[in-house]
């Protein structure tokens, strides 16, 4: 059986760095999972306590979301979108690259317990988690 594409079932609100703050920047399509594909913790990714998991975050290909290998701030994700859940983009790479089942994968780190996040304008996550 083939590999398909996954089906982009969510919207998801990236902002962006803009020098001295984030903005929001765009809304895309996109899949919140943590199955398959789910990465293992790595340290080099401050990725908080979060149990040695990182969700990822799948996007049709080509999809403008940055993480800091860009020489900037990593794109802040908001997903679902309007839901104050907060991630911070940790690696942003291709899947499937030049199949027909290409697609971007953001790893997330869940956001929250950056300390200087309330200075950027994120409120820690709701409560109860939506």
């Amino acid at each position: 059986m083939a590999y398909t594409l996954p089906t982009f079932n969510l919207r998801v609100n990236v902002y962006r760095w803009n020098g001295s703050g984030y903005t929001y920047f765009a809304t895309y399509d996109c899949n919140l999972a943590m199955g398959r594909r789910m990465a293992q913790y790595n340290s080099a990714m401050q990725a908080g306590d979060q149990g040695g998991l990182t969700p990822s975050l799948l996007l049709p290909p080509l999809t403008d979301i940055q993480d800091n290998s860009t020489g900037s701030h990593s794109d802040v994700a908001e997903c679902p979108a309007g839901t104050r859940r907060w991630y911070n983009v940790s690696c942003v790479d291709d899947i499937g690259k030049g199949f027909p089942n290409e697609h971007r994968i953001a790893t997330l780190a869940k956001g929250g317990w950056f300390g200087d996040w309330v200075l950027y304008g994120f409120t820690p996550w709701p409560s109860p988690i939506p």
